[in-house]
């Protein structure tokens, strides 16, 4: 959960409340009936609408989001971790205790999205506690009421009940001062003391009313209300609108009287001799009683008035209501803010348009304990760096189902790993190894000079964070080496580089779950300029979504076959994209990335579990203009038999310590090591 989605359904809270208030004002002239229907319909759609925005698709409104930076600085050469990389992550059993430790070592407070989530369930627990404590109270008032005992006025309660056609008991309790209903699902009718004085007249008149309520099934109705005033308990539309719905209920319920026979004069007096009698307010808030005195001007005046509408709604109006009530559900459930790919917008000469998110619907591939543990490591993230893009993604990367995604952007921005375009850095030299393997144009045991100063770009600045020498290719995985890449990405071409990753799905809308559209022109590929071409070879050139990196890496993972990545589980064949041996070789050299005694990823170890993985690190701008990092780590967690994709990505600005094996590679360490000990 984020601000975003807090706010959303706040807005959307307001919305519904805000229309309904409206239709009121437009129903003046109708008749109470047809108001309070309104009311309890604005209730209900309420209470179903986080449900509803929740599984419903989503459409799209709004401005579009603009396509991601563009490159502002000559290509990053990633640093080694130093030693053992610091602490190695923490075994599942560990992980509370380390974060214990953390947090008394540098404690930042709740994060935003926690303090708002507090104070909202403090809120709505303090509303639904008092509605509990309300019906307990009338329960109790309900258990100490007695029966009538004399016969004769048991015969007319009998015969009133029989005219009004329901059935209920009427009991006599000396803790009401007004008649009453009390109950939701077995509502009871309380009389006072007083009433056993009265004449047959008024006990009709009374018990019309009072039955009236039930059935209306107002106990049902008051309690929907005060559920849905809970849950938007901060909405003053809210409030409001439960307030004009205890003033709807009784004019309702007095036109039903009136609809028995009973002239408007007679039941106004018989109504204000009741209320002058009432023997104070001691009716309990979980009964709704027939005289109250904050609302006997506003009912005897509507009694009086001639020509007003009374009748009861139609069925044909209640179908009405529904319909429209229904379709206002779904209407503002679905509405998202817009996303790039929905408007077709995207960054000039980017090779990809940003995906859109389809929403979670029955069979929704998220799992609530991975979603749960992939946004505390991004509140973690965002406390400790300050980014202004996160983004968490976990994959299975046998089905290509989305197990957790979350987002974070500064700018409002929403779906980061689906929308935002950036620079893949170092992520991409990966798949690069497995093109040329895959092409047969090198050998796992290939060596390449790194020295920057020999090859076609010695004079372009391409350079190591160190100067290594000649290395094998696992070796210029694990330290990151750009030159060594460089050499890798000279054997196998801008031509073949282009369609493999083409064929890894690069340059194309991840859209997850619609068909495949076309992919992008790859400029840089195929216009002539070797130093541009080669860029796209180190991850400097290229720019794409995390979850393009992400379902990449899944393919690695699945032996080589593609799995589209959905939010929704559907039948996916898969597709090949690379032999089985191939993906085999570079998951091994990946492991060295991580274990190997020079290399860029130490911090991304699990204890006790093989882990294959790449640290990425480009500079770029933020969406101010200003310099940043986007850092990221993606990995395949356990190595040997895969269960997950685990993608963390992160844009920080205005620190030089932010790298991909810094800022990511912890955040994964801790998300992979609680995931496998879930």
């Amino acid at each position: 959960m984020t601000l975003l989605s807090l706010a959303a359904h706040a807005v959307r809270g307001a919305l519904l409340f805000g229309a309904a208030l409206a239709v009121l004002s437009l129903l003046r002239g109708a008749s109470a009936s047809a108001r309070r229907f309104v009311l309890v319909t604005a209730f209900v759609a309420a209470l179903l609408v986080p449900l509803a925005a929740t599984v419903a698709p989503a459409w799209r409104v709004g401005p579009a989001v603009a396509g991601g930076p563009a490159i502002t600085s000559a290509p990053f050469a990633e640093p080694l971790t130093q030693g053992d990389g610091g602490p190695r992550a923490v075994t599942p059993e560990g992980e509370a205790a380390g974060r214990a430790t953390g947090a008394r070592r540098a404690w930042r407070g709740p994060s935003p999205v926690t303090t708002a989530v507090a104070l909202w369930a403090v809120g709505a627990l303090i509303v639904t506690a008092r509605l509990a404590a309300a019906l307990l109270a009338a329960r109790r008032v309900v258990r100490a009421a007695a029966p009538l005992e004399d016969p004769a006025r048991l015969a007319w309660v009998e015969a009133i009940v029989r005219e009004a056609g329901v059935r209920v008991r009427v009991l006599v309790s000396d803790r009401v001062g007004t008649p009453a209903v009390a109950g939701v699902f077995a509502p009871v009718v309380l009389m006072p003391a007083a009433a056993l004085t009265w004449t047959r007249t008024r006990w009709r008149l009374v018990l019309l009313h009072e039955l009236a309520h039930v059935a209306q099934r107002d106990g049902v109705a008051y309690v929907l209300s005060q559920l849905a005033c809970a849950v938007h308990w901060f909405d003053p539309l809210a409030w409001v609108a439960a307030r004009r719905l205890h003033v709807e209920r009784e004019l309702a319920a007095d036109d039903r009287v009136l609809a028995a026979g009973v002239r408007a004069s007679t039941f106004a007096e018989h109504l204000v001799a009741v209320a002058a009698g009432a023997t104070g307010d001691r009716l309990p808030r979980g009964a709704f009683g027939m005289a109250r005195p904050s609302q006997l001007a506003t009912r005897v005046r509507a009694l009086v008035v001639a020509g007003r509408a009374r009748g009861a709604i139609s069925e044909r109006g209640v179908l009405a209501v529904g319909v429209l009530g229904g379709a206002a559900v779904l209407a503002i459930a679905c509405a998202r803010p817009s996303d790039p790919a929905a408007s077709g917008a995207a960054a000039p000469k980017a090779p990809l348009a940003a995906g859109a998110h389809a929403a979670e619907a029955p069979g929704a591939t998220r799992d609530a304990a991975l979603q749960a543990m992939a946004e505390e490591e991004t509140e973690r993230l965002v406390a400790e760096w300050k980014p202004t893009l996160a983004t968490v993604v976990v994959l299975d990367p046998s089905t290509g189902a989305v197990l957790a995604m979350t987002s974070r952007a500064t700018d409002g921005g929403h779906d980061v790993a689906l929308t935002r375009a950036t620079a893949t850095g170092s992520t991409v030299k990966p798949l690069v190894v497995a093109a040329a393997l895959d092409e047969g144009v090198i050998t796992p045991d290939d060596r390449f000079s790194c020295d920057p100063k020999e090859g076609a770009y010695a004079k372009r600045g391409l350079h190591d964070s160190v100067g290594h020498g000649t290395l094998d290719v696992t070796q210029i995985l694990a330290v990151s080496s750009n030159v060594g890449t460089s050499r890798i990405y000279d054997a196998l071409g801008p031509a073949r580089l282009g369609r493999r990753l083409s064929a890894f799905h690069f340059g194309e809308r991840i859209d997850v779950g619609v068909p495949d559209v076309p992919p992008g022109d790859y400029a840089a590929l195929t216009g002539g300029d070797p130093w541009a071409a080669m860029l796209v070879g180190i991850g400097e050139g290229l720019k794409a979504t995390p979850m393009q990196v992400a379902a990449a890496y899944a393919a690695l993972a699945n032996g080589g076959v593609y799995h589209r990545p959905t939010l929704v589980s559907r039948p996916d064949a898969g597709e090949r994209v690379v032999r089985e041996q191939t993906t085999r070789t570079v998951v091994r050299m990946l492991e060295q990335v991580v274990e190997g005694e020079a290399a860029t990823g130490k911090r991304a170890r699990v204890e006790g579990v093989p882990v294959a993985g790449k640290t990425g690190t480009a500079s770029e701008a933020d969406a101010s203009g200003k310099e940043a990092r986007y850092a990221s780590f993606v990995g395949i967690v356990p190595s040997d038999r895969p269960r997950f994709v685990i993608l963390v990505g992160a844009q920080v600005t205005g620190r030089d310590d932010a790298t991909g094996g810094s800022v990511a590679a912890p955040a994964f360490a801790r998300l992979a090591a609680r995931s496998l000990g879930r």
